[in-house]
């Protein structure tokens, strides 16, 4: 299925997103419940009720931009970090460079990394490439499609997740 707009598409394999979604759900699930454990009763019947919400925002969300809106900025992000996953996986230098000292220098885009270098490679080209700001979270999504295999679906999910991690540490604290 391809979804966008204005060009700007990205491919989603809907077997591959249903497979990678159960498994991170099952190992969001299984890390959950080892870390809240030793817990009482109350506090954990509530973290497992805000994880199910999470979990289902971070399915339907996608939902929404994929069939409602066919596009946005969601899915342009996604895109963009999908390029740079492509980058990891044909020059893992130059992605790491990227990755760490982003494609601005005083000020000014690095146009040879940004566009020509990119495009050496046979892939496409970065739509958030002059917003310095756009692309910090492109670079932050990348990581998360290397380690989902570019799927869609489980980097929200881990992105729910970490959230959720922050949440515990924050109820454990206050106990």
């Amino acid at each position: 299925m391809k979804i966008g707009e204005f060009g700007i598409t990205v491919k989603l394999t809907m077997e591959m997103e249903v497979l990678s979604t159960l498994i991170y759900i099952a190992l969001i699930v299984y890390f959950s419940k080892k870390s809240i454990q030793n817990e009482d009763g109350l506090t954990q019947k509530i973290y497992f009720n805000g994880l199910k919400l999470k979990i289902l925002a971070s399915i339907f969300l996608p939902l929404v931009y994929i069939f409602y809106y066919e596009g946005g900025d969601t899915i342009t992000y996604f895109h963009d970090a999908m390029i740079l996953q492509k980058v990891f996986w044909n020059d893992p230098s130059l992605y790491f460079d990227f990755l760490f000292n982003g494609m601005y220098e005083d000020g000014m885009l690095k146009a040879w990394k940004a566009y020509f270098k990119v495009r050496q490679l046979g892939l496409d080209y970065f739509v958030f490439a002059a917003d310095e700001r756009a692309m910090f979270i492109v670079r932050i999504a990348s990581f998360l499609a290397i380690i989902t295999g570019g799927s869609f679906f489980a980097s929200g999910l881990i992105v729910a997740f970490i959230f959720d991690f922050k949440l515990r540490v924050m109820i454990s604290k206050q106990q």
